[in-house]
């Protein structure tokens, strides 16, 4: 040990020079740099995976609930989905949803495993509706390197009941007098 220097003590380590230890640094960075890029990667694209569900499943569900008023058609209906899906990734081009895909399809009430081949503006009530959007991940994903998760197509559904033909009131009803 030396002595002290402006209040603070130096220590030197006998034996051992700074040019040995040079590449230690280096070395270290090199073993450890590529498995933390792959973790960050991997995370970065887990969350974006987690986004695209979330957005498809919003989409989806909007869809359905406008599909159960009995008021649209299907392919109004697969507009829908696919306008909240753009509208939720900022894709005013339509370059990411070009290979949206949107389904509607109705099962009858009475028996959910029977597809019924009719519009979805002619359900009957109660029938069972059922929205489904997928979209190929390689058109979402951020990064262009091979995928770390194996993604291929990212899908989400949702079931809604037609609530077509149940009345609802048209005229605000007049309160009791009294």
């Amino acid at each position: 040990m030396t002595g002290q220097s402006g209040g603070a003590m130096r220590v030197r380590i006998v034996g051992v020079d700074r040019s040995e230890r040079s590449g230690a640094a280096a070395v270290e960075m090199a073993l450890c740099l590529p498995l933390v890029l792959t973790m960050l990667i991997g995370t970065w694209e887990v969350g974006r995976i987690l986004e695209m569900q979330q957005f498809l499943n919003v989409g989806a569900r909007e869809a359905a609930r406008q599909a159960g008023s009995g008021l649209l058609t299907n392919s109004q209906v697969q507009q829908v989905a696919v306008n909240c899906i753009k509208n939720a990734l900022g894709d005013s081009t339509g370059t990411l949803t070009r290979n949206l895909v949107v389904t509607v399809t109705v099962y009858d009430a009475d028996s959910p495993s029977t597809v019924k081949s009719v519009d979805v503006s002619q359900a009957d009530p109660l029938d069972l509706i059922v929205v489904k959007a997928s979209i190929p991940y390689a058109d979402v994903r951020w990064i262009a390197l091979p995928t770390v998760s194996g993604a291929g197509t990212l899908s989400a559904q949702v079931s809604w009941v037609s609530l077509k033909n149940f009345p609802f009131p048209t005229t605000v009803p007049v309160p009791p007098a009294g």
